[in-house]
């Protein structure tokens, strides 16, 4: 259900010139290895020419290993990025016009969402409604009793949990302290909801440019991965990674690099019902 820039397509250089030539003059040799010992009649298998065929091949191996394969022409990532996923397409692709919102918030019914002011905005942009997105600006995993009290209070069928900046600040590159207050909290959710399915989300980004001021914000990328992992030792508790819309589509940042602007929330949201097939059934 993952990530600074995902892909960075080039084009796929052609065989040389050189190349070309080598591998000719390689045919030739053959050709005329071919003719030398076949004397121009049938060839006849034998011990002494299994081996030199055998020895001919080699050469001819040896030979193309120092000459530039053919590559096709198109489009392909470079080695070590990823390439986005057809659904991360769709997501980038989606414009604020095509985002019904009534539809959105009937996805997300009896759910809740917790998290900091990132995910608080999206009622504020009125993307949720305040009875399922009980954010609160300046939260973190040390802070959100009254969210959790509340989430439990609605007896949801589904909980987002989503926290980042605040913590990257208490925690710095402390993981396992992070993590061990996420399963904590997930504990909490579960000792009194047993049937919940909760799912965790990568801790957003903060913009490139501004992590000197965002204190521990530089250490991100290592909670994505600490989240990641410990969420695959969970039950009934699923890991999603929504960094790829800001990763890739900076623009949609407030001028501060850490929030995100109202047009980021149609992505973001339309992405947590696709993955959690919320905008299939409408509900779970």
């Amino acid at each position: 259900m993952a990530h600074n820039t995902r892909i960075d397509k080039r084009r796929k250089k052609k065989t040389s010139a050189k190349g070309t030539l080598i591998f000719g003059g390689v045919l030739v040799v053959l050709a005329i290895i071919f003719l030398i010992t076949a004397g121009g009649s049938t060839y006849k298998s034998s011990a002494k020419n299994q081996e030199m065929i055998e020895q001919n091949v080699k050469t001819l191996k040896e030979l193309e290993e120092q000459t530039p394969a053919a590559q096709p022409q198109g489009d392909t990532p470079p080695s070590g990025v990823e390439e986005l996923s057809g659904e991360e397409e769709k997501i980038l692709n989606l414009s604020p016009g095509d985002y019904d919102v009534a539809k959105g918030k009937s996805w997300f019914q009896g759910t809740v969402f917790l998290g900091d002011s990132v995910v608080e905005a999206a009622a504020e942009f009125d993307y949720l409604s305040r009875e399922v997105d009980l954010a609160v600006i300046g939260a973190s995993l040390l802070t959100c009793d009254e969210q959790i009290e509340g989430a439990i209070a609605r007896y949801p069928s589904a909980i987002f949990l989503c926290f980042g900046a605040n913590d990257f600040e208490i925690y710095q590159d402390d993981y396992d302290s992070y993590v061990k207050k996420l399963k904590e909290r997930l504990d909490q959710l579960k000792a009194a909801l047993p049937d919940v399915v909760i799912y965790v989300e990568a801790p957003f980004p903060v913009q490139e440019e501004f992590r000197a001021s965002s204190l521990g914000s530089e250490y991100q990328p290592g909670y994505v991965d600490a989240v990641r992992e410990f969420c695959e030792t969970e039950e009934n508790v699923y890991y999603i990674d929504a960094t790829f819309i800001l990763d890739q589509m900076p623009e949609l940042y407030e001028p501060d690099g850490i929030h995100p602007v109202a047009a980021f929330y149609p992505k973001w949201l339309t992405y947590l019902a696709d993955v959690t097939g919320r905008s299939k059934t409408g509900d779970e």
